[in-house]
């Protein structure tokens, strides 16, 4: 996300007011300091909508589109940590 919104379950994906997909996870990251979530977007004639990280899709929030970009997993490298 690039707000402040959290994606949560069942939340719409949207791009230019059309619905590509469904949210099927999202939470706050304290380890990135930012909401992250996990969603399926739709194919159209057999070819994926979003092909690249970057692309800027918009999470449909209790009727409001909130910006957010589509990044490759995991979202935190494997070699960050926190110390208890």
């Amino acid at each position: 996300m690039e707000g402040r919104a959290v994606a949560r379950q069942g939340h719409r994906i949207m791009n230019n007011g059309i619905e590509v997909g469904k949210v099927v996870s999202g939470t706050f990251s304290p380890s990135l300091q930012k909401p992250i979530g996990i969603g399926y977007i739709s194919k159209l004639n057999g070819e994926a909508k979003f092909r690249s990280a970057g692309d800027t899709i918009q999470i449909e929030i209790r009727g409001k589109q909130a910006p957010a970009k589509i990044c490759r997993m995991p979202f935190v490298e494997p070699n960050v940590y926190k110390d208890g």
